[in-house]
């Protein structure tokens, strides 16, 4: 993917739009703000601005595309930088962290299923026996900060175990 279709990309995203707008809002330098674990942060907060159970869920993604589509050169500038290459890469399975309160079932093993999904499922659009898994910079990742910014639908609270993992070949990545 060339760099003009990261951009568009990006500039498609609700999210995405929103990352712009904070970096475009922040008196910090794009260095300092890409670096993990900062780029988790305003990424996590990007995602708060635009969840869907807001709401103002709607006319906020409105008004988020239309401001972000005129910050393209700002787009461009993230997305060139050498802190931004991975964001595009396929997942790096050696390198990812799971990360839950202890105890948790997401530190039981899964097996990759053998069966089609069934209707739950479907309308979740995950298997039942599935794990978040975070790509790890630096020590930090976006789910875990997602958790502790209390982002989405996480409901774990600290103390938070860290695991650093890798996702085997057969495991289906969604």
């Amino acid at each position: 993917m060339n760099l003009d279709d990261r951009v568009d990309a990006l500039l498609a995203s609700p999210a995405g739009c929103a990352f712009v707008l904070l970096v475009d809002e922040s008196d910090r330098a794009l260095e300092d703000v890409l670096s993990p674990p900062n780029v988790f942060f305003y990424s996590c907060a990007a995602l708060a601005e635009v969840e869907v159970w807001k709401p103002n869920h709607l006319a906020t993604v409105n008004h988020v595309l239309q401001r972000a589509r005129t910050r393209r050169d700002l787009a461009i500038r993230i997305l060139d930088h050498p802190l931004a290459q991975w964001w595009f890469e396929p997942l790096d399975r050696a390198h990812q962290m799971r990360v839950g309160p202890h105890g948790d079932r997401c530190w039981d093993d899964v097996e990759t299923p053998t069966q089609p999904p069934n209707n739950s499922e479907r309308y979740a659009q995950r298997p039942m026996a599935w794990r978040v898994t975070s790509t790890l910079r630096r020590d930090a990742s976006s789910a875990q900060m997602c958790m502790q910014m209390g982002v989405g639908d996480w409901w774990y609270k600290a103390p938070y175990r860290r695991e650093e993992i890798t996702i085997g070949e057969a495991a289906r990545v969604f």
